[in-house]
């Protein structure tokens, strides 16, 4: 969940709202380029249930592992 607000005074914010990713950013059209993105991705996304991911394919699993790895660099 994303949410998007203004800090008092100072311009605009805008927040993941995922533990591990927290962005304030007050240059707005940083903050349009972003929730454009974040609107592109979830358009893209779709929904998948627990037994689905469980299933998934071995080489997709691990190339999930490699991705969250390798994110920070």
């Amino acid at each position: 969940m994303s949410t998007t607000s203004c800090a008092p005074g100072t311009g605009v914010s805008w927040r993941v709202g995922h533990d591990e990713d927290r962005l304030v950013c007050y240059e707005r059209s940083v903050v349009a380029e972003l929730q454009q993105l974040f609107t592109d991705s979830l358009r893209q996304a779709r929904l998948m249930h627990l037994r689905e991911w469980q299933t998934r394919p071995v080489m997709v699993g691990r190339c999930d592992k490699v991705a969250r790895l390798t994110t920070p660099l």
